[in-house]
């Protein structure tokens, strides 16, 4: 640019300043962009981004606002000025003042004179202490997206805020608004491996607490069983009433580490996702020929309908049967002898859909919100049985969530309890 001749800059002196113009944009641009690689925390770099920002414009402060989703709220994050120690953390609803009608609309506006302006808001600068005499103020974004919050350039040192200092702070508002987004992606990776990190280090502590627990105890068992049968000689009553309660408890922490090892085997399974196209025809039918004896027994009126159509979803068919069996033997188990007890199977909209329906004791409505959380059991349901772990309801969910599937509970207490779960249908495989 110097050079330029001088005599040139004498003859052509609105060229000549509309280059410096373009010189001035361009070097904030390329010190931006030396920052990007240059700063390695975010902070830093957005405050550069400011600073070069104001110094390019000539103002005298200014700031960067970002939008606080849950209380929808713009608050200073980045401030550059006197009085930036007074403004930083200090947050307005993101309908109020300049900012917030740039934020809402995307539109940047520039306000030659704030005392004519009843947008202004004025409380801002009566916390602060400064005097705002103009500004322009830019939406934060990145292209064809939503504005993260706004950046605000103050009291231009030399008139008043033109349309060349819009552009620049549009521009440098873009680099700041893709800094700070990726900053938020960076942690949020982060956030994601640590929870994956502690998800396999919880499963390998569950299974090597499952495995450890269940070898002695099946000893435990099989030696009470021997007592109860009389092979070790006669057993008292009284006696055998306390060996009985000890045999049930086992059997109720068997249940509880076979449950914990279905958690951890469907966390696995879940991560592995082989998929194949998986007959639910056949699952219901073989899971309906197990539970129906249990039925039977207690004489309840046990229904099995399932499609004419074969209907395929791709997934894991050991994965699949637990989840029917589970559904299917807890509308048995909870409901009482004599009761109803009705399995449907169909297609629908491209979808698979299995119903469990039933008359049984149902789930107290305190209890359906986090009946599908792990270790959840209704008072109702222990009442009724010992026998029972609560994490059957948590085990088919996150079975159901890897096919991509929904699961959908209707229930009454003492009425019974309604179960949906669809899958997405796949072709039927070639023969």
């Amino acid at each position: 640019m110097d050079a330029l001749p001088v005599a040139y800059r004498h003859e052509s002196p609105a060229l000549w300043a509309a280059l410096q113009e373009k010189q001035r944009q361009m070097d904030a641009g390329y010190r931006i962009c030396a920052a990007f690689h240059t700063q390695t925390e975010v902070g830093a770099l957005v405050r550069q981004a400011l600073e070069v920002s104001l110094e390019t414009v000539r103002a005298d402060a200014g700031s960067i606002l970002l939008h606080d989703p849950d209380s929808d709220s713009l608050v200073f994050r980045y401030v550059v000025g006197e009085k930036a120690s007074v403004l930083t953390g200090y947050a307005f609803r993101a309908d109020q003042g300049i900012a917030g009608e740039v934020f809402r609309s995307g539109e940047p506006r520039v306000t030659d004179d704030v005392t004519r302006d009843k947008a202004h808001h004025r409380e801002v600068d009566r916390q602060s202490g400064y005097t705002t005499r103009n500004m322009v103020t830019v939406p934060l974004a990145m292209a064809e997206a939503a504005p993260l919050g706004v950046m605000q350039a103050l009291n231009k040192r030399d008139g008043a805020f033109g349309p060349e200092d819009v552009q620049l702070l549009s521009i440098l508002g873009q680099q700041a608004a893709l800094a700070i987004e990726n900053a938020r992606l960076h942690e949020e990776v982060k956030r994601v491996e640590v929870l994956e990190t502690t998800q396999r280090e919880r499963a390998q502590f569950m299974r090597v607490v499952a495995h450890e627990l269940r070898s002695p105890m099946n000893a435990i068992l099989g030696g009470l069983k021997l007592i109860l049968d009389g092979y070790l000689g006669p057993v008292p009553e009284k006696v055998a009433q306390s060996v009985r309660r000890a045999h049930d408890r086992g059997q109720l922490l068997i249940e509880l580490v076979n449950d914990l090892l279905a958690l951890v085997a469907g966390q696995e399974r879940a991560a592995a996702a082989a998929f194949a196209p998986v007959c639910l025809n056949e699952v219901l039918a073989e899971v309906a020929e197990s539970v129906g004896a249990t039925a039977r027994q207690k004489q309840q009126a046990f229904a099995v309908r399932i499609s004419g159509a074969r209907l395929f979803v791709n997934g894991d068919r050991h994965q699949l049967a637990r989840v029917f069996e589970n559904l299917v033997s807890n509308a048995v188990k909870y409901t009482l002898d004599g009761g109803r007890v009705s399995v449907d199977l169909a297609p629908g909209d491209g979808r698979a859909s299995l119903v469990v329906d039933d008359n049984g004791i149902g789930i107290p409505k305190g209890v359906q919100d986090r009946i599908f959380e792990e270790f959840v059991r209704a008072e109702n349901a222990k009442r009724l049985t010992a026998h029972g772990t609560g994490l059957g309801f948590s085990i088919v969910k996150r079975i159901i969530e890897t096919h991509r599937g929904d699961i959908r509970l209707e229930s009454e207490e003492n009425r019974g309890t309604r179960v949906t779960v669809t899958f997405p249908r796949c072709p039927e495989p070639a023969p």
